[in-house]
């Protein structure tokens, strides 16, 4: 009698803790599926209000108006050492420093992009050259992906821009609307156009000579793509950095990228 009387209550137990970890397995879907509601939502609250290019803009802004290009020997100093410039950003806007540290085009990109990261975004480094010029120039600014739209924006923290096309005015990547920069205008914090002048002298209207050679690295996806217009001159001799040759000999690594695409070629 006890043995049955035990086997019956063992049962029951079972019987109940099973009930139990279905209404925990369901309770929880429920809850994801809310959860993943709820994220839906606000997806679609920041498209409406498009709080993401709030965000690009913003931190780029504070990148340009916390530092000042200048390749000097605080530079020299700093290139190389991510936690030394961030370091030195924060004393300045803390006002532990009466100057903004002292960066090229470079560094500020890089820092971008590690920030644009720490959000969440994708990120990736967007690199410019000039083939016109047997002296070769080039440029780096950022790439960051929009969630929201599913597209590359470029945002350049030198001349505190970002970049739109004239047609629709949204934002665009130099790396996507390269060879043909006349559908494209470039946007700073108070006005759009190629007549834009940054606080730190530079005009905008010097970076159409730059946009031959477009090529954008994501060492955190481990993807480099590169994009050449039907200005780039890739015959030429050029010198850079005290390399000399060709563009693709002295810039082989551009050239070897895991995406090259030519003028004429569909995206």
């Amino acid at each position: 009698m006890k043995s049955s009387n035990f086997g019956r209550m063992s049962r029951q137990v079972l019987y109940g803790l099973g009930i139990g970890l279905v209404a925990l397995a369901v309770g929880i879907a429920v809850s994801a599926l809310l959860q993943q509601r709820y994220e839906n939502a606000l997806d679609k609250i920041l498209l409406r209000a498009d709080a993401h290019q709030l965000r690009f803009d913003a931190l780029r802004h504070f990148v340009h108006t916390h530092s000042r290009h200048a390749p000097d020997a605080e530079y020299r100093t700093l290139v190389g050492d991510a936690k030394a410039i961030t370091s030195a950003i924060i004393d300045y806007a803390e006002g532990r420093r009466a100057e903004p540290p002292h960066l090229i085009c470079g560094t500020r990109a890089h820092l971008l992009v590690d920030l644009y990261r720490r959000e969440g975004y994708r990120a990736r480094l967007v690199f410019v050259f000039d083939t016109d010029q047997s002296d070769m120039s080039a440029h780096t600014f950022a790439d960051v992906f929009n969630p929201s739209t599913g597209k590359w924006e470029s945002e350049d923290p030198t001349y505190d821009i970002h970049w739109r096309e004239l047609s629709s005015r949204n934002p665009t990547s130099i790396f996507d609307s390269a060879e043909d920069v006349g559908v494209i205008e470039p946007c700073g914090p108070t006005k759009c156009g190629w007549d834009i002048v940054s606080d730190e002298g530079k005009s905008v209207e010097d970076l159409r000579d730059l946009i031959d050679v477009v090529s954008v690295a994501n060492d955190a996806e481990n993807i480099q793509s590169t994009r050449f217009t039907s200005r780039a001159k890739l015959d030429r001799v050029l010198s850079f950095h005290g390399r000399t040759g060709r563009f693709c000999e002295i810039m082989q690594g551009r050239c070897d990228s895991d995406e090259v695409v030519h003028a004429g070629a569909i995206p």
